[in-house]
């Protein structure tokens, strides 16, 4: 079976171009209440982010005749 090719935007792609250099363009953030158990927190983010699909793809050449 071969794999899906699911081409990066070009948005993605000038984003990628771009963010060069020692300090990376892309930020982000969470945020959390004052009461918040942040090892809970973190607990249930490391449970739940290996079923998003987007944080488990990695950019690769596409192979001949694919790209």
């Amino acid at each position: 079976m071969v794999a899906r090719v699911d081409r990066i935007s070009p948005t993605d792609l000038t984003q990628l171009a771009t963010d060069v250099g020692p300090v990376p363009m892309n930020a982000g953030a969470l945020l959390a209440r004052d009461d918040a158990d942040l090892d809970e927190l973190r607990q249930a983010l490391l449970r739940r982010l290996p079923r998003v699909h987007r944080f488990r793809q990695v950019l690769r050449s596409a192979p001949p005749g694919r790209g």
